[in-house]
């Protein structure tokens, strides 16, 4: 399993770091190429409600977006702390090049992107309350408590104290709604998706940045495939099988963000999902190449052997299955006897299966060698291995 990782220390989030984020964010937005259809729409988004263990950045959206384009900005120029992660040194220096590089590449993109990843969370609200239940909660019900507290951000924590009101999420399920499950990313992309077939801005702009919608349905992979396992399964099935490269580092690095803008009340980052969606696409890459190896050597990994290693929860442990699918074999050549058996019947065998001639000599030799069964693998021909076998096992024991 993933080993666990404790954050260090870190001071309580000043009033001066939230009004720094929030500022970023409202100004940020000004500076960027959207379509004048959506500029509206996003600045709608900034005073969305923040409250709770995860978004202590600020009461409102607005500082996320800040803290996001903060963290893009120390990831640009170099700054950044990729220890926190708590990554070993290796594996911290893989994620530190991919993440860097695709902020580096996909600089305007990101900045886009951080406007829009959030776009129907005030339609997806709900709250969590002290006793445990939950209910759907409005930006009508935001702005009148706003409105109550004068809009002070001490009274309005206050406020939401004072109503029982312990985290703010941004996904309706099914339990919630009476039948329609909700997620503010996916219902983003489909809003985008829509409001393109209806203004032709917003068709062209979403054409110059394809990578953008990957993200917004997927920025929330981390904590929704990856929050218990690292098993290099779960990256094949939710993201290479998907994917293409660039996609897949995209992903992995907007999921990156969002934790990175996203703040406890010490002011550090819960990565523990993170951490296991970037072990699981370590691990699937190293059985990827494992495979290849094997396969171009003529060894090809028998299908269950692959499936015990995507299966593997630590990629220490898929490192040692590897080592010891390594070892030496034990010897299966035939006696003399037995190859003069089988090859007494190969000829009927190789009629009844119907293997071509080219395939013949390469069986022979298999047949001659100190690993019959694996060489016949290696060929191709594994059809022969159980005929064989079963051959065998009739003869008397010399």
């Amino acid at each position: 399993m993933p080993t666990e990782h404790t954050e260090p220390h870190m001071h309580e989030i000043s009033p001066e770091q939230r009004d720094r984020w929030a500022r970023r964010g409202r100004e940020t937005l000004e500076t960027l190429p959207f379509p004048e259809t959506l500029l509206p729409i996003i600045r709608a988004t900034l005073d969305t409600p923040q409250w709770g263990p995860y978004h202590n950045e600020g009461l409102r959206m607005d500082a996320h977006f800040g803290a996001i384009l903060e963290a893009v900005e120390q990831i640009a120029d170099g700054t950044f702390d990729f220890d926190a992660l708590g990554l070993p040194p290796d594996r911290r220096d893989a994620a530190k090049e991919l993440i860097t590089k695709i902020v580096r590449d996909h600089r305007t993109a990101i900045a886009i992107y951080v406007y829009l990843h959030d776009l129907k969370k005030p339609d997806c609200m709900n709250v969590e309350l002290e006793d445990g239940s939950a209910r759907i909660f409005t930006m009508e019900e935001w702005r009148a408590l706003v409105a109550e507290a004068h809009g002070d951000d001490v009274q309005i924590r206050a406020a939401l104290r004072e109503r029982g009101i312990a985290k703010i999420g941004y996904r309706h399920d099914a339990e919630l709604t009476g039948g329609i499950e909700r997620d503010h990313g996916p219902e983003g992309v489909q809003y985008l998706e829509a409001l393109g077939r209806e203004r032709t801005d917003v068709a062209d702009f979403l054409r110059e940045h394809t990578l953008i919608l990957a993200g917004i349905a997927n920025h929330e992979m981390h904590f929704q495939a990856f929050p218990h396992s690292a098993a290099a399964k779960l990256y094949q099935e939710k993201i290479a099988s998907r994917f293409s490269e660039e996609e897949a580092g995209f992903i992995l690095t907007v999921c990156f963000l969002d934790m990175a803008g996203s703040k406890s009340p010490d002011g550090s980052s819960e990565y523990a999902g993170l951490r296991n969606m970037l072990e699981s696409r370590d691990a699937y890459r190293i059985i990827e190449r494992y495979r290849e190896q094997r396969e171009a050597a003529r060894r090809p990994l028998q299908k269950n052997a692959y499936g015990q290693l995507l299966n593997i929860d630590d990629i220490d442990a898929v490192r040692q299955k590897i080592a010891r699918l390594e070892q030496p074999p034990k010897p299966t050549a035939l006696t003399p006897a037995q190859l003069a058996l089988v090859e007494q019947k190969l000829p009927d065998w190789l009629q009844d299966l119907d293997i071509p001639e080219t395939e013949h000599e390469a069986i022979r030799a298999a047949l001659r060698s100190e690993h019959y069964a694996r060489e016949l693998n290696a060929c191709e021909q594994p059809r022969l291995i159980p005929v064989i076998k079963q051959l065998l096992k009739k003869q008397p024991p010399s």
